[in-house]
């Protein structure tokens, strides 16, 4: 019964988080959080569990950071202004 209550209580909470954060940042934004967290989840594997992080991987985080990066056009702006 304490498992059902508890998934439920978080997956509600975890939910109007989301959407809080689709209201106040945009849905880009809080897109991101679905293709970071595999990324995460090899660095901690790699850095806690000691998984071997072969060259898929590093290609892999690689392709997804870069992805990010190419798909929020602000960042660039940002470093626009930075070096002038």
């Amino acid at each position: 019964m304490y498992i059902i209550f508890l998934g439920i209580f978080h997956a509600g909470i975890v939910y109007m988080l989301y959407t809080l954060l689709i209201q106040e940042e945009g849905a880009l934004f809080a897109s991101f959080s679905n293709y970071i967290s595999p990324v995460i989840g090899v660095i901690l594997g790699y850095i806690i569990l000691k998984d071997p992080l072969f060259l898929q991987h590093k290609i892999g985080i690689l392709i997804i950071l870069l992805a990010l990066l190419f798909s929020n056009p602000d960042i660039f702006r940002k470093w626009a202004r930075k070096d002038n």
